[in-house]
């Protein structure tokens, strides 16, 4: 958010986003790689135990105050207020990727990585299946929902 221009913070002040696993899985689900077969699409059931919810697209830090860009190219559907066919939404998931608040991990064995989840958007490099295996192990801490900036 730091890194935007005036002009963009400004647009982005009382707009709200649609956060969605289904959508994240959904885009999974509808790549076909060596390992995804036997992915199936949510059941209703499903669905309903993990429903879209809104937040501010711009979200305070809990601890430190700081306005946080709070969107991802993955969980986010959309902007509630927008009409522009997503091309906001886009434009901060581009800039959110930008190879200058990129950090990279080269892993060794015995790494450990933590990170502060609402600041800081995670991928795993789409590389890790058959026949190789990721193992990985979450621990989330509970912590309070986003409020706006």
């Amino acid at each position: 958010y730091k890194a935007l221009p005036e002009a963009t913070k400004q647009r982005l002040q009382g707009l709200t986003a649609v956060q969605s696993y289904a959508y994240i899985y959904d885009n999974i689900t509808a790549i076909s790689k060596p390992g995804r077969q036997g992915l199936k699409p949510l059941n209703d059931e499903q669905k309903n135990k993990v429903p879209p919810v809104e937040h501010p697209l711009v979200v305070q830090h809990p601890h430190t105050s700081a306005p946080i860009l709070f969107c991802s190219g993955g969980m986010t559907e959309r902007i509630v207020e927008q009409t522009d066919g997503g091309a906001l939404l886009r434009e901060m998931c581009d800039h959110a990727i930008d190879p200058a608040f990129v950090y990279r991990h080269d892993w060794r064995v015995g790494d450990l990585l933590i990170w502060d989840n609402i600041q800081t958007q995670h991928l795993a490099v789409d590389d890790y299946w058959l026949p190789q295996r990721r193992r990985m192990q979450r621990t989330t801490v509970k912590g309070v929902a986003p409020k706006a900036a």
